[in-house]
């Protein structure tokens, strides 16, 4: 028999602390962004180049929404 381990439900509501991490990395990572802009401005003209973005973490992803929103805009 096959089992999936999941998080609980109600873990994004009770990680408080991750959306403070996120918050404070926020400015940079738009920093981060700006400069791979500059560094190679062709490659990100270019709308069909996919630009990959993963999340790692473990749980349902809802506390990344705010980084993902960052990276897109």
């Amino acid at each position: 028999m096959q089992s999936i381990i999941t998080m609980s439900p109600d873990y994004a509501q009770n990680c408080p602390l991750s959306v403070e991490l996120n918050k404070m990395t926020i400015m940079e990572i738009k920093e981060c962004i700006r400069q791979m802009c500059l560094e190679s401005p062709e490659r990100f003209k270019d709308i069909t180049k996919p630009f990959n973005v993963s999340d790692l973490g473990c749980s349902s992803g809802h506390n990344s929404i705010m980084v993902y929103k960052t990276i897109i805009e």
